[in-house]
């Protein structure tokens, strides 16, 4: 509220928001379901706000970034961190919020 108060950008207004539906079901499916990749998740979250917001347009970044996300995620398996199916649900728990958010609030 004090955001919108003091006309804070949009994207930053979006972008908390999203990490506050975030959160809490990441929290919820760590504890009742599995322990999902938070990693993953934020990866996930700033690939696909990046996406969104038109900031990955030329081949090369889009083509690195999809790379950080992509060892990111395979990092969290080879470490034993995280199974594959934890990897991937924390990725999907990640950009899900940031697909319903985004195209509301910055539309």
């Amino acid at each position: 509220m004090i955001l919108i108060m003091l006309s804070a950008p949009r994207i930053l207004i979006a972008g908390l928001t999203v990490l506050i539906l975030w959160l809490p079901a990441q929290m919820l499916i760590n504890h009742y379901v599995t322990k999902i990749s938070a990693h993953a998740s934020v990866i996930a979250g700033c690939l696909t706000g990046l996406l969104l917001i038109g900031k990955l347009n030329h081949p090369v970044l889009l083509a690195l970034v999809v790379s950080v996300a992509l060892v990111t995620m395979w990092s969290r398996v080879e470490t034993k961190n995280h199974t594959v199916p934890q990897v991937v649900m924390g990725f999907l728990i990640g950009a899900l919020p940031v697909l319903i958010v985004f195209p509301l609030m910055l539309s």
